[in-house]
């Protein structure tokens, strides 16, 4: 088998591949809205496995899901005024949790939303004293805060409905009870793709 042959063999299963990953896993920013976050910024991201978890109608791509179903996630606040902390999975002791159980949230391929009993919290360095920090949203109370004992106490902790219904405006699924909190992170199309492996094969063949 020639080079050229070689790598558009390879490019295609690195396609076929991909096509199927991301079949089953959803990767979003977290949504920032510094009108309810005490003017502070919030950046991040979280990855979920939709594997094993409920699809809503057979190939819609739309699930309710559990907190099992994340796998990853990072987070920065940044102060109004500079300087901040973060929060990931790779912290020590780091939590993915709150209430709802297999239906604490719902995800699709273009958002995460938090169901009407269900809450989340990405909680890193749980028990390091002094270290602990969080972003939490509760729907049904209503509570979004961040903060810790790494930073104090409450960076920001806002319980005003309309407010946090207007800065996480609702999924259109069951009662429509929810907080939509993070939207897809765009892929790359898959004529990018096929552009960036022709320019590959065409490099590879005039070595």
């Amino acid at each position: 088998m020639n080079c050229a042959k070689f790598f558009q063999h390879a490019l295609t299963a690195l396609f076929v591949t991909a096509s199927s990953a991301s079949a089953a896993l959803y990767t979003y920013q977290l949504s920032n809205v510094s009108a309810v976050q005490g003017g502070h910024a919030l950046d991040g991201n979280i990855t979920i496995n939709t594997a094993g978890e409920t699809e809503n109608g057979a190939g819609s791509g739309n699930f309710f899901i559990s907190h099992s179903a994340i796998i990853a996630w990072n987070w920065t606040v940044t102060y109004a005024g500079g300087g901040g902390y973060s929060g990931s999975s790779n912290g020590i002791n780091a939590s993915a949790f709150g209430n709802g159980g297999i239906l604490a949230m719902y995800a699709t391929p273009t958002y995460l939303a938090v169901l009407k009993d269900g809450s989340l919290n990405l909680q890193s360095d749980v028990d390091v004293a002094g270290a602990d920090v969080k972003v939490e949203w509760l729907y049904h109370t209503p509570i979004y805060y961040s903060g810790g004992s790494g930073t104090g106490g409450a960076v920001w902790l806002n319980t005003d409905r309309s407010a946090l219904d207007a800065a996480f405006p609702a999924a259109p699924v069951g009662t429509a009870e929810n907080w939509i909190i993070a939207t897809a992170v765009p892929e790359p199309s898959a004529s990018l793709l096929c552009i960036v492996g022709c320019l590959l094969l065409l490099r590879r063949s005039r070595v």
